[in-house]
Formats: C-alpha cells, structure tokens, sequence
C-alpha cells in the first residue's frame, strides 16, 4: 500500500514538474552587451526600424510593446565614471529628445521630462509622451516618471500641436483603406542612456486607455535592464588592497 501511495506522489510530482512554465525569459543580446528580463506571457516580436529588440504581449493586448534601440555612441568613453552622472544629462538634454527621438512620433505632447534617470547601472534621462490619433494634449498624466515639475508647467520640449486637417472629398473617402492602428492614442515613457560606447533607448508603450493596467508590467521590465560591465568596480581594479601595503624603500632621510 505504501508503495503504491508513493508511487502515485512521484507521477504528480514529475507530472507538475514538466508543465510547469517559467514565470520570466531572459534576452541576453551579446552584439549591444544588455540583459533584460519579460514575463513568459510575453514574446519577441520582428524589430521594425531601428530597434534592436520588441516584445509583446502573446496575444499583443492593447497594443502594448516595449522596445530597445541600440547605436553606437563613444562621446563619453573618455570620461571616467565618476563623471558621467553629470554628462549623460548634458548629452541626452531635453534638445537631444526633442531633435532626435520625439519627430518621429506623430502628433507628440511631452507631459514629463526627467533629467535624473536610471538604466541599468547607466545615468539616464526620460520622457513621458502622448502621441498618435486624437486630441492627446488633452489627455491627463498618469505614469511612473516623476520630478519636481508641476504637471501644469510647460516642459522645454512641449511642441505646439497641428492644427491643420486635410479636408477629403466625399466621393474619394470610399477609396481609402481604413488603417485602425493610425487611429490609436499611445502613452510611452522613454529613457535613454550613455553606458561604454553605446546609447539605449529603452521605450514601453500602449494605447492610452489600457497605460494604467501595464503599468507595473512596464516598471517591472525595465528595471530587470542590465549591461555588460564595462567599468571597473573601483578606481585601481582592487586586485588587492595594494595601496595599504608597506613601502618598499625607507626615506633616505632616515
């Protein structure tokens, strides 16, 4: 009887072991030196553009994605590291969003932008946007980025919202082909950083109604970001603690 209640146990056990998922996948991208973690309910999609790496929901619910774009970037190699907390916001300025990164979103609002970001083990900035179809700047702020801004005041990168609209005529509206993600509102929070001699761009969006509900998923999945270490822990590499050792000639004074 024994035998037979523990033979039982072990089919349950082997059973539940192997249809047990992951709760997290890793990408590990070893040409760009990152890691970042996503839930198992989450997949790698085909890049578009220049990003590097895109994931999904599985069943890509609300349109929510969160991208890396990775170019290289060796203006802050000579600095040591102790400085770059000051150089990577004077590198990635609010001109840096605002002539390289914000035009190709259409109809952008900034709501938030943040000098002192993370990402990674790198110094970062980031921004908050609303873009796409609709009146976005009338959208309300709800994010993880915070600063010492009032949600009122105007950032320096808030650009004026197009105004114009092209009028079709009636008999020409039948042609066009109904395009359903060009009408969609999108909340992304943006951050970019400096670390060795490449610059991330770290973006997790969705559809504006759903932003809330992927939230924690977002803040969840950036924060896992890694980069392959490319500065030593401490100023003299602390092979050993070789600064505290004797000297070797006495002062020839002595």
């Amino acid at each position: 009887m024994n035998l037979k209640v523990l033979s039982v146990a072990l089919g349950l056990a082997l059973a539940f072991s192997t249809t047990a998922k992951a709760d997290t996948y890793v990408y590990h991208d070893t040409t760009y030196n990152f890691t970042f973690s996503y839930p198992d309910s989450w997949r790698l999609n085909v890049p578009s553009g220049t990003d590097r790496v895109r994931i999904t929901p599985m069943h890509g619910q609300d349109s929510a994605e969160c991208t890396v774009s990775v170019v290289k970037d060796g203006r802050l190699t000579l600095y040591p590291e102790k400085y770059l907390q000051d150089a990577v916001p004077l590198t990635l300025d609010d001109t840096f969003w605002a002539t390289e990164v914000l035009p190709n979103l259409e109809n952008v609002f900034v709501h938030k932008y943040h000098s002192a970001a993370g990402l990674g083990q790198g110094f970062a900035t980031a921004v908050q946007v609303t873009y796409g179809a609709g009146d976005v700047k009338s959208e309300t702020m709800v994010g993880m980025i915070e600063d010492d801004l009032d949600s009122d005041s105007p950032t320096p990168i808030t650009g004026d919202m197009v105004e114009d609209v092209e009028i079709i005529e009636e008999d020409k509206a039948a042609h066009m082909v109904h395009d359903e993600e060009a009408m969609k509102t999108y909340r992304a929070n943006m951050l970019a950083s400096i670390y060795g001699d490449h610059r991330y761009l770290f973006t997790c969006q969705s559809e504006i109604a759903a932003f809330e509900k992927w939230k924690p998923v977002f803040a969840s999945i950036i924060s896992s970001i890694r980069y392959d270490s490319r500065y030593a822990a401490f100023p003299t590499g602390f092979y050993r603690a070789f600064l505290n050792d004797k000297p070797l000639l006495k002062s020839l004074d002595r």
